[in-house]
């Protein structure tokens, strides 16, 4: 009986680690599946910085362009003239501003990219590992199931059918009230010795 109640003892302490195992493992799902809709949308913002980046240079070779031919006709002309090309320049210059700040951008959201590509890779291996402990777990468990029945099984056969084994005697417990004598004489009869136990002790 005492070593039934390790076994289930030890039972209940590894249903608890499979139901945390099993709770553990839900919750990483529900953080890998929140990883890849951030994977999805900042892939949506990289393409369309991509497209900026694309219509800002195809801009800033336009108005290369432009200032070059600006610059050829304006050495015909007078100061006046010369103002148009700083201007052209100016624009130029804010155009490159705006180019670096694109290529900025554009990199941050490269490296966020890394960044939940590197967390769906640690997510997917922790569950992984919470998949291999939760095997584990279940194998365990049912090795300490298997145990309790063959132990079980054992008690059975050690006293003969409709007797208790208590201890390590085989008793046959009378549901019928009677004096001693009686007692005595259907206890010879079944090959036994009749005995007392102590209710509040469960003593022999």
């Amino acid at each position: 009986a005492q070593v039934s109640g390790h076994l289930q003892q030890a039972l209940i302490q590894h249903q608890t680690t499979f139901s945390s195992l099993t709770q553990s493992l839900r919750i990483e799902e529900e953080l890998l599946e929140s990883i890849k809709k951030k994977l999805v949308s900042t892939e949506s913002e990289l393409e369309d910085t991509h497209r900026e980046l694309e219509k800002t240079q195809q801009n800033l070779e336009m108005v290369h362009l432009e200032l070059k031919d600006m610059v050829e006709n304006m050495l015909d002309l007078n100061s006046s003239h010369i103002q148009s090309v700083r201007r052209g320049e100016e624009l130029l210059a804010s155009m490159r501003s705006n180019l670096t700040a694109t290529k900025t951008e554009l990199e941050k959201a490269v490296q966020n990219e890394a960044d939940l590509n590197g967390s769906l890779l640690q997510c997917l291996q922790g569950k992984e590992t919470s998949s291999t402990e939760r095997q584990k777990a279940e194998v365990t468990l049912n090795k300490v199931k298997s145990k309790m029945d063959q132990c079980l099984a054992e008690k059975r056969g050690l006293c003969p059918e409709g007797w208790d084994l208590f201890g390590n005697k085989c008793l046959w417990i009378s549901k019928r009230r009677g004096v001693w004598e009686r007692g005595r004489a259907d206890c010879e009869g079944k090959g036994s010795k009749l005995i007392t136990v102590q209710k509040d002790s469960m003593k022999l």
